[in-house]
């Protein structure tokens, strides 16, 4: 039987869990790991489904983020199989 790898994010920009900035968009990277296609990745912004571009190689995401004023949360959730990871921001 094999075992299968559950699958992980880290967003690598902005880093840190909280992130403060005057403009209003924003670039934003993550990398996943263990996910082999973009079926398996959801990208929001305050709770909103929003494009983002998937390098299957590599397993970055990207996108360009228009911010509102005040707080904003970024959640990018991978899945596969029955393992669920995600990674916030603010």
């Amino acid at each position: 039987m094999s075992r299968i790898s559950p699958p992980f994010v880290d967003i690598t920009f902005p880093a840190g869990n909280t992130y403060t900035t005057g403009e209003a968009r924003l670039n934003i990277i993550a990398r996943v790991q263990n996910i082999r296609t973009r079926d398996g990745v959801f990208v929001t912004l305050n709770g909103i489904n929003i494009s983002f571009d998937f390098e299957p190689g590599s397993g970055r995401i990207g996108a360009i983020i228009s911010l509102s004023e005040g707080t904003n949360s970024l959640v990018v959730t991978v899945r596969r199989d029955q393992f669920t990871c995600c990674n916030s921001q603010k």
